[in-house]
């Protein structure tokens, strides 16, 4: 059984929060959270915040999920990529890195890609499919490719 298998047994048997550390690398999730069948490329610095939940999908480097968010399935969180004028070459490729916040009430829709350096305000909604390339504001929808702004929630 490898590590995120664990993980996932431990969640759905202990029920508490989970902080499993492994060589610098650590996932933190609550035991209100839920993660459903999702690939990570590394541990390192993934957060997911209390009532959160992921169908499944793939998460890629530093993420932060806030609070009461729901991100459908097949979503790719991507903040870990590799240098494009290296795409290919001599192991270990340069490596671009850029922290993916995603705030508290984010609703993201299925087959969603979120890329690097990306921040989701507050009460957000990505529609499905959408490739978000930039920074969304609070209490708007956003998509398409690349993700565009459709409309504003009024609150």
């Amino acid at each position: 059984m490898n590590l995120l298998e664990e993980t996932y047994a431990f969640l759905y048997r202990r029920g508490k929060k989970a902080n499993i550390k492994r060589t610098n690398r650590r996932l933190n999730v609550p035991h209100t959270s839920r993660i459903g069948d999702v690939n990570f490329n590394e541990y390192r610095n993934v957060e997911i915040g209390e009532h959160s939940y992921i169908n499944s999908g793939y998460i890629s480097g530093a993420v932060k999920i806030g609070a009461y968010c729901a991100i459908g399935y097949n979503v790719s969180l991507i903040a870990l990529t590799h240098d494009t004028d290296h795409a290919t070459g001599e192991l270990p490729l340069p490596q671009n890195r850029a922290k993916i916040v995603i705030e508290d009430g984010v609703w993201i829709g299925n087959n969603a890609v979120i890329l690097p350096g990306v921040r989701i305000g507050r009460k957000a909604v990505v529609g499905a499919n959408a490739v978000v390339t930039r920074s969304v504001p609070p209490h708007s929808v956003v998509g398409g490719v690349p993700a565009k702004l459709l409309r504003v929630i009024e609150s």
